[in-house]
């Protein structure tokens, strides 16, 4: 069975819209897309945690959800013109889903009078979608040069669903071109596949970014080395062999530092070696940290640097592994790649210590770089399409979080009273510790809050105010109410997630309720009793009736 869809004529207007509201056919379909503030209602989001122990930080969850939050995006392959009929076909990947469908658009060239006319396509693939779940549009330019393709989806993931959390409905919309290669027979796009990045309409809307990507990924001549050796630089070489004088000033140690620079990349990475305290000749290997700790941030690829050094010779070898789609983004590769040197440094000795307990300390030095050559290509190996700038699956953040899951880590509960009542029925304060609780909020610390002026018209309602701000997952505003003879607090509160889209943050808001059932520790002075929680406990509070819109360009959003 065939998908049949309404035809569509998109202009030049309909793709400027592509990036700030919607897109409509004239059979009235509309294509949402990313720019709108969009007011999403919380059917899915019901937190899991149950009250008590917070639990530690989570490992990343792959699948369906992560994916569609982090790379929601298609791969267009074999896609093919037919130059009897004017028919475009391809091949269509969701990356996010692995949904896949052989796609067929006729009429496809666009008429020279018409030149913005998008042809509409339908699912060849048997079955096809009984809704209108799929829309993907294509345009030939009328000398058959290159051809743009426009998609929009709907799908729904449920590898989170537990009896608390529904399926999570996604949108996203997106377009790019290509490049056809025409012969006798037909036209084919040079890039196979074709990547089409999506921006989300659904169930926020973000342009979740790609990721830098290894350093010199996309440099000219980074993938050289998968047909020549490579080469690399040694500088600053520093080598330290000290016997020691049995403790007195110095003990024994033998240290390597040097930095290696990849041409072909202009990557550079810092070797320690700390080597044998006894002086040993035989062999050792270690790990040469990255330029720019690029063992942090986003990126899925690290560039891995190995050496090996051996004080009896001299002898350095390089073993280094880095990422390249610098002739195809569609097509990236792994290099690994080894090269060895006698390292040519000048040394000098001097004694220490005295009388007898005197040892040496060997200096060397290089006077200038040192180029290691290697023998042979690097090995290669072929990575997924386009995956070098995919980012580092990473555990639940602020908007996963607030979406899947929801919840409040509470923790530090005051309780301020007159001592010469009913602590119950004379509390002058209310105060705790809160942040959001995500995958990722092991290293963050709570916001202190306060309790602030009434809220109008709600008795017993107090305004927040925070202790330091701009910390990561705090409240960006919120009221409260702590009902005395039940020991429950219930907080509504706003906060703001720009984790996956610092261009457009997200502003959530929701309710929480708890009951305060930690054992307190009171203390009276200056005419105050303050009870408080033990400085260790803390709990999950699960947020209810969550809503989400675009966050005002003014707000600062830190998460």
């Amino acid at each position: 069975m065939r998908l049949h869809l309404a035809l569509l004529a998109a202009t030049a207007e309909a793709v400027i819209l592509m990036a700030t509201d919607h897109l409509q056919d004239a059979a009235g379909f509309t294509i949402e897309l990313p720019g709108h503030a969009l007011a999403s209602a919380s059917t899915v989001a019901q937190v899991n945690a149950q009250n008590g122990d917070t639990a530690a930080a989570a490992a990343p969850i792959l699948g369906c959800t992560t994916s569609s939050f982090s790379t929601p995006s298609w791969l267009v392959r074999n896609l093919t013109l037919n130059r009897t009929d004017d028919s475009v076909t391809f091949d269509l990947l969701n990356r996010a889903t692995n949904y896949t469908a052989f796609i067929g658009c006729a009429n496809a060239t666009a008429d020279e009078s018409k030149p913005d006319v998008y042809a509409h396509c339908d699912v060849q693939t048997d079955p096809a979608p009984s809704d209108d779940s799929l829309l993907a549009l294509v345009r030939v330019t009328a000398k058959g040069t290159a051809a743009d393709v426009l998609l929009r989806q709907r799908w729904a993931c449920s590898d989170r669903t537990t009896a608390a959390v529904q399926p999570i409905n996604f949108s996203a919309a997106g377009n790019s071109s290509t490049v056809l290669a025409c012969g006798a027979a037909g036209c084919v796009a040079v890039d196979s596949p074709l990547l089409v990045r999506g921006n989300l309409a659904a169930p926020v809307a973000i342009h979740p970014a790609p990721a830098d990507g290894p350093i010199g990924h996309s440099k000219a001549g980074c993938s050289a080395a998968a047909s020549k050796p490579p080469s690399w630089s040694l500088q600053s070489v520093y080598y330290l062999n000290q016997t020691g004088d049995n403790g007195a000033t110095a003990i024994s140690s033998q240290t390597l530092m040097l930095q290696v620079i990849n041409h072909a990349i202009g990557y550079q990475a810092g070797c320690t070696g700390f080597l044998s305290d006894d002086l040993s000749t035989k062999p050792v290997s270690f790990t040469c940290a990255g330029q720019g700790y690029d063992f942090l941030g986003r990126d899925q690829y690290r560039i891995q640097t190995q050496a090996l050094f051996e004080p009896a010779t001299f002898n350095f070898t390089v073993n280094q592994t880095w990422y390249c789609d610098d002739t195809d983004e569609g097509k990236p590769v792994s290099i690994t790649a080894s090269g060895s040197t006698v390292l040519p440094l000048n040394c000098t000795s001097v004694a220490v210590g005295a009388g007898d307990k005197v040892g040496n300390k060997t200096t060397c030095l290089s006077n200038g770089d040192i180029v290691v050559q290697a023998q042979h290509p690097g090995t290669v190996t072929s990575l997924p399409p386009y995956s070098v700038t995919d980012p580092l699956p990473t555990p639940d953040g602020c908007t996963v979080s607030s979406i899947v899951g929801p919840a409040w880590t509470l923790s530090s509960f005051e309780i301020d009273s007159d001592p010469k009542g009913n602590r119950t029925a004379n509390i002058t304060s209310v105060g705790f510790d809160l942040r959001l609780a995500t995958g990722t909020n092991e290293a963050t610390y709570p916001i202190s809050v306060y309790q602030g002026r009434a809220v109008e018209g709600r008795p017993q309602w107090f305004h927040c105010t925070f202790g330091a701000d701009e910390i990561p997952l705090a409240p960006y505003n919120c009221t409260y109410t702590y009902d005395a003879a039940a020991k429950q607090l219930t907080l509504a509160a706003d906060w703001i997630c720009s984790d996956l889209d610092r261009e457009r943050p997200v502003l959530f808001s929701g309710t929480a309720t708890t009951a305060i059932s930690k054992p307190f520790s009171c203390s009276t002075a200056g005419g105050q009793t303050q009870c408080l929680t033990d400085e260790t406990a803390s709990w999950n509070v699960p947020i209810t009736n969550v809503t989400w819109r675009a966050a005002d360009k003014d707000v600062l959003a830190p998460s």
